[in-house]
């Protein structure tokens, strides 16, 4: 008898493909799950409702609010990770040495940002990362509030002189004319998280197991089948993402080959990163809850125990996923 799910994810961009590769290769039906709904939701403060009522069994996403959901006595929890990389870069009309150079200069930037607080806003936490890995002092920065999702449109339009750019949207500012600026990767907890809550995990385990079954047979398709994932990110992942120049989609396809985690687990620097992000929001978590009290691998380690991975990838399972370098 099938599994019901009901699934939100949160980002198209980057889980996507991957929910397009789940389809393509019957993850769902192969893992014994009837997936009732799939449903995008943007922003954390929507998806995380539906999880805690009882509207959804579990999120693709949500890499940040779950630390001040469980520090405040919610049951959320973490059991499995795609992808554990960031690898923006910065772009402008003018080059940059480094990302140094940023200080004195307009960055355009998610409208919550500011430069000690993300709020809310993950890719403007990783980019305040980036910013203190390299001792940047952010309040130097004059921060453009975009309007645009796109946010190198704005330093097209003369209204910021830089911005930091994920794939492929970094390779649509290339493409247009803007310089690039290659930043060291960041580790960070993105892309598909399997979220959901602790009574799940009590009362569901097949349901669990089943889930990161199917994701991991997903990420087996795209770094195994590359030719038969190109054809669903020409016909599928092509128009859901609304991307018409084909070396955009093609770009997307090899990092989503190199970066993807085959046996979903996130690495440590990532979830210190992830941590990091929300401490920023909520200082009292950082002596009030430990990083890794979220997260819940005991599934992970008796699906690779039992051999399931090792003989989906015919003994030859891929090294942890990497940033794909240029």
């Amino acid at each position: 008898m099938s599994l019901p799910l009901k699934l939100v994810y949160r980002s198209r961009p980057i889980q996507y493909p991957l929910l397009a590769a789940m389809k393509a290769c019957k993850a769902w039906e192969r893992a014994g799950i009837d997936l009732k709904s799939l449903e995008y939701v943007s922003g954390a403060a929507q998806s995380d409702p539906m999880l805690a009522r009882g509207e959804c069994d579990f999120i693709f996403g949500s890499h940040i609010s779950p630390y001040l959901h469980r520090f405040h006595g919610q049951p959320f929890v973490y059991l499995g990770q795609t992808v554990n990389w960031v690898d923006d870069v910065l772009v402008s009309k003018v080059p940059l040495k480094s990302i140094k150079d940023l200080e004195g200069k307009t960055l355009s930037e998610s409208p919550k940002a500011s430069a000690d607080r993300h709020l809310g806003s993950h890719p403007a936490g990783n980019h305040l990362l980036y910013l203190r890995r390299e001792g940047v002092d952010a309040h130097k920065i004059i921060f453009y509030p975009s309007k645009a999702r796109k946010h190198y449109s704005d330093v097209i339009e003369g209204l910021a002189d830089a911005a930091f750019a994920s794939p492929p949207d970094d390779e649509e500012a290339r493409r247009a004319g803007l310089h690039v600026l290659t930043l060291e990767p960041l580790p960070m907890v993105i892309a598909s998280t399997m979220t959901t809550l602790w009574p799940i995990v009590e009362k569901n385990r097949d349901l669990c197991v089943a889930v990161l079954k199917a994701v991991i047979m997903g990420v087996h398709f795209i770094k195994t089948k590359p030719d038969e994932m190109w054809k669903v990110m020409q016909n599928d992942v092509a128009a859901e993402l609304k991307i018409q120049d084909p070396n955009v989609l093609e770009y997307l396809h090899k990092k989503n080959l190199s970066v993807l985690e085959p046996r979903l687990y996130a690495n440590a620097e990532s979830i210190k990163n992830a941590f990091e992000l929300a401490v920023m929001e909520e200082p009292a978590i950082a002596k009030g809850l430990n990083p890794t009290s979220l997260w819940d691998f005991h599934f992970l380690r008796s699906i690779e125990e039992s051999g399931f991975i090792e003989e989906l990838y015919g003994g030859r399972v891929p090294g942890p996923g990497a940033i794909l370098e240029a």
